[in-house]
């Protein structure tokens, strides 16, 4: 095994860096020498000069060394092609910049202001065409709305935009400087123009073309066409889709795009579809299926299927979604077979109002006012008018035995008798008026008293206006009992023949205020005698003048007139 001589392999390492030493001292001496000689500052030119005492470095990749250089070399060229690149555009817009749909690359700020003023001039009188092309309104397909921006609610914001323009390859980041001028060498760039929007006046312009063309959906209903019911097919609604239709005039408007565009619609389905209304055809066929009889005394009303039909009204219902996994779901319905079951149904229900109308009717012909008897509180007890009974349909109660006959599916328990309560009348007793007049209780009359030569007026038991008459002497009495004033004329001739020479024959024109009440016996203004309170006539009731033209307008053709 050989021995290891460690102190004598320190002493040999120091003898190797003495030799360098001495070595590096020799090579300054060679170079003092020559620049000593005559070659002078050439040679050192081309000596090689070595430093002892700073350590020599051995490049040992070249390729490495080649490569950063060439870096270098290039980041310095296109340090300084953007530099002058930039110098060049200092004033305009970068190359391969669109403004809207026209290319604005070298322009300057003036004139890209002027392009762009001269497009949205030429752009507004073209203006912007909505077109209707799916509407289900066949009056609406086709049509045009020549839209203006003002119409839209857009202001073109110029400075805005050409500001805009400028900023591409000028931003504050150097980063983003960089890269849009770089892209601006090699592919386009578009700018959008800037607008102001008014957003309440394009959302009330677009509603306005909504309401023209939008079709709501219909459900599925259900019909009675002759004795059978059927189920009239639903309908999708469409609508006109303003979110999507206000991205597209915008898209349009930010590059001045000369277009028709056509309105988006959105599709509505109906909730109730034919599937849906199976069931309530079938409660409903069940309902009208007999008709309902209804009795009182000699008469029948008979409630067919049109009838029915008519009291039946169908609800649209939302029907609550299953949990497949609650307890509820007692029918194990899966997810597939939850999402394929309609969300709406109908509901057969009866309206309770219609049946009313119905039964309102019934009443009208069924019902009898009650009228207590009246009669003269005297000696006479005469009867001043005759009592009768009233009659009164429970309707309430008709409507309940009605419903109970709709859902009552048997045939046998279709027929009932009306409810009908009857109310006995009573017996009034009357005191005749101070005047004698004979007070009644319902509107207006006219009391005439022949004991007392005069007439009233009353309205419902109070007189409201007396006057003294002249009614028919002995020989020519006027008649007495209860009439109705069935003719009036303001003026008209009266003329009375009894034989040649007889004084009582008369011929008198224009006798004012007549009013007929039985044949040819009348009230009427008089203008040959004013002795009222006297029997002067040949059987009419002779007023003052101004008295007949009062009771003339306060009287209607009908009103009573009791001659007494």
């Amino acid at each position: 095994m050989p021995l290891i001589n460690i102190g004598g392999e320190k002493k040999q390492k120091q003898k190797q860096s003495l030799e360098k030493v001495n070595n590096g001292s020799k090579r300054q001496n060679l170079l003092l020498k020559n620049i000593s000689s005559s070659k002078g500052m050439d040679s050192l030119l081309f000596t090689p000069i070595h430093f002892p005492y700073l350590p020599t470095f051995k490049i040992k990749h070249k390729r490495t060394a080649i490569i950063i250089a060439v870096l270098f070399l290039v980041l310095a060229v296109f340090s300084t092609s953007f530099i002058v690149y930039g110098a060049s555009y200092a004033d305009k817009v970068f190359p391969k910049i669109n403004l809207g749909m026209f290319e604005v690359g070298g322009k300057t700020e003036k004139e890209v202001k002027d392009i762009l003023q001269k497009e949205i001039s030429d752009y507004v009188e073209n203006n912007i065409a909505l077109v209707c092309t799916e509407s289900k309104q066949e009056d609406a397909n086709g049509k045009n709305w020549n839209s203006t921006l003002e119409e839209l609610g857009f202001t073109p914001q110029i400075d805005q935009t050409v500001e805009k323009v400028f900023e591409l390859g000028r931003e504050d980041s150097i980063s983003s400087r960089v890269q849009n001028r770089f892209l601006s060498l090699f592919v386009s760039q578009t700018v959008k123009i800037e607008y102001d929007l008014k957003e309440d006046v394009l959302e009330s312009y677009l509603t306005a073309i909504s309401q023209e063309v939008d079709t709501p959906y219909t459900n599925a209903i259900l019909t009675l066409e002759e004795d059978q019911i059927k189920i009239a097919s639903p309908e999708n609604g469409y609508g006109v889709q303003t979110k999507e239709l206000k991205k597209e005039i915008r898209d349009s408007l930010e590059i001045l795009e000369n277009k028709n565009i056509s309105l988006p619609f959105d599709i509505t389905e109906p909730k109730i579809k034919e599937e849906d209304a199976n069931q309530a055809k079938e409660e409903a066929e069940n309902m009208i299926s007999t008709p309902i009889i209804l009795n009182y005394e000699d008469k029948v009303y008979t409630a067919d299927y049109n009838v029915i039909f008519s009291w039946i009204k169908f609800e649209e219902v939302e029907i609550e979604a299953i949990n497949p996994l609650s307890p509820g779901n007692v029918y194990g319905i899966d997810d597939s077979e939850l999402s394929e079951q309609s969300s709406w149904t109908l509901q057969v229900l009866l309206d309770d109002e219609k049946i009313r109308e119905y039964v309102d009717g019934i009443a009208n012909d069924v019902n009898i006012l009650k009228v207590d008897q009246r009669v003269l509180d005297n000696e006479t007890e005469r009867v001043l008018k005759w009592g009768q009974d009233g009659k009164k349909l429970n309707t309430d109660q008709t409507i309940i035995e009605i419903k109970i006959r709709i859902e009552n599916e048997d045939s046998s328990q279709k027929s009932f008798n009306l409810p009908v309560e009857t109310e006995e009348f009573q017996i009034v007793k009357v005191k005749p008026a101070s005047n004698g007049a004979i007070p009644l209780s319902d509107g207006k009359y006219i009391d005439i008293s022949l004991s007392r030569q005069t007439v009233t007026c009353f309205i419902n038991g109070e007189s409201v206006y007396s006057t003294a008459c002249s009614s028919g002497t002995w020989q020519h009495p006027t008649p007495t009992g209860t009439f109705s004033i069935y003719y009036k004329i303001v003026s008209t001739r009266m003329r009375g023949y009894y034989g040649p020479g007889n004084p009582d024959n008369y011929d008198l024109p224009n006798v004012p205020y007549a009013m007929f009440f039985y044949g040819d016996y009348s009230m009427h203004g008089t203008y040959w005698h004013s002795n009222f309170g006297t029997p002067m006539s040949h059987g009419c009731v002779n007023l003052s003048t101004p008295a007949a033209g009062w009771i003339y307008n306060w009287a209607p053709n009908g009103t009573t007139v009791i001659v007494h």
